[in-house]
């Protein structure tokens, strides 16, 4: 794996999980800090809960020693980001989303490009064999 996307996986990593344990031990902070309308807190602490988990699996990739093993979580990223820029532009484009929401687009805008670009760089390094089972 290249030593590049093992870091972008590591800052990723980094920023999910900081934002995730906020999101899910101090909700009302993050809503603050945001300038969110208060809501309920138990949605904010499973989308905490989500990105906890998504740091984890970066955690996992960065320490991966084959691609293989990095894969699914690449292509997993690159929706995920890509989507949430969606999201989150449409939010602050047309839903009149608090000003804070454009770190948001340019956290996702940034790791959409970058998990993007290690993707279509490294789409054709895991070719399976036809017929060969994908999990053993």
């Amino acid at each position: 794996m290249s030593p590049r996307l093992r870091i972008v996986f590591w800052i990723h990593a980094i920023v999910a999980l900081v934002f995730g344990i906020a999101m899910l031990f101090v909700p009302t902070f993050v809503i603050d800090l945001f300038n969110f309308e208060p809501g309920d807190l138990y949605n904010m602490r499973i989308l905490g809960v989500a990105l906890v988990a998504m740091g984890f699996s970066s955690v996992l990739a960065a320490q991966a020693q084959r691609f293989e093993r990095v894969a699914i979580v690449l292509q997993m990223e690159v929706v995920f980001t890509i989507i949430s820029l969606l999201v989150a532009l449409y939010a602050v484009i047309f839903a009149s989303a608090p000003v804070m929401v454009w770190l948001d687009v340019a956290i996702f805008a940034i790791f959409a490009v970058l998990f993007g670009y290690y993707y279509w760089q490294t789409r054709s390094i895991q070719q399976p064999q036809p017929g060969t089972p994908a999990l053993r």
